[in-house]
């Protein structure tokens, strides 16, 4: 919270978004102005009697790039993406 006072990023303005970094690495290892990275998935839509089934399936082998979010928890980092509010 130090952090986001500090650099004034509090604003009626935005949201932000901020993710941690996972368990296992305890410490972030500091702090990264990101974009968000929206996950793609592969969709296979079946419609079964009259049912539907998204049959959704995550892209996994995607690269993240280095600004985003994604790759800064990856690494350790916490992460803070500025979402405008609109």
């Amino acid at each position: 919270m130090d952090y986001v006072i500090e650099k004034n990023l509090l604003s009626e303005k935005h949201v932000l978004n901020i993710n941690f970094p996972q368990e296992k690495d305890l410490k972030s290892k500091g702090i990264k102005i990101t974009s968000p990275f929206y996950r793609r998935y592969e969709y296979r839509p079946k419609m079964t009697e009259n049912r539907y089934e998204p049959h959704r399936k995550l892209i996994k082998n995607e690269e993240l790039p280095d600004n985003s979010d994604g790759c800064a928890i990856r690494n350790g980092y916490t992460s803070i993406s500025i979402l405008d509010n609109k």
